[in-house]
């Protein structure tokens, strides 16, 4: 009598208990090849440096309390281009549980704005600053206007190295004026995600933390 199909395979419990064996077989075996490549006592402090990066990571994107209001800070400003919207997308989601960039009044190009409205819907903790135009209109331009007008602590612009863009003059307008007023700028996903560490330690820390971080992060509404 031939058997079937549903018979012949694996249940869900046992594929996850098979697959949970297979990975902890794995992993003695990575472990034991390690310690006999570099040593045990090598093997050990590497391991616990990666204990401890990964408790710091799960520290970043912790709920916590800040000690500045949205109004007490300039603005921070989110761009991606085209092609990078949907790591743009990853990193707001991400940082959403900690609440980092909520603490901030945010502002940002048209669809970048779009994007953080529908993932936070109708938060009232979320404080927008301007929504700017798309940046071949003039969106840019706009960001730039607002360090100009010292009201942007910081720039996360997800640029596309791959692809041409119509404004490019406002780009490179938009990133001149960040050097001459030392504003921060992310250019890419790793780039930002350091930074978030040090926005959250800022935050949490308030005025104290103006001896703990570079002046030039200009976080702060008025500067001594």
């Amino acid at each position: 009598m031939a058997m079937s199909s549903s018979s012949s395979q694996p249940q869900p419990e046992l594929q996850l208990q098979l697959q949970r064996q297979e990975e902890g077989s794995f992993a003695r075996q990575f472990h034991s090849k390690e310690q006999g490549r570099i040593g045990i006592g090598n093997f050990q402090r590497r391991l616990s440096l990666v204990e401890a990066v990964g408790s710091i990571t799960n520290e970043v994107i912790r709920p916590f309390e800040s000690k500045i209001s949205p109004n007490g800070m300039r603005q921070l400003a989110l761009v991606a281009h085209n092609h990078m919207k949907p790591a743009m997308k990853e990193f707001i989601q991400t940082y959403s549980y900690s609440e980092i960039l909520k603490k901030f009044r945010i502002t940002g190009t048209q669809t970048t704005m779009a994007m953080c409205k529908s993932l936070w819907k109708e938060d009232p903790s979320v404080e927008y600053g301007k929504t700017c135009t798309s940046g071949p209109l003039g969106g840019d331009a706009q960001i730039a206007a607002l360090m100009c007008m010292e009201d942007l602590g910081g720039i996360i612009f997800f640029v596309d190295p791959l692809s041409s863009h119509p404004h490019q003059a406002d780009i490179d307008s938009l990133l001149r004026l960040a050097n001459c007023g030392n504003i921060v700028v992310c250019p890419n996903p790793a780039s930002a995600i350091s930074m978030m560490y040090t926005l959250r330690a800022v935050l949490l820390e308030g005025d104290s933390a103006r001896g703990l971080v570079p002046p030039s992060l200009r976080l702060w509404s008025h500067l001594p």
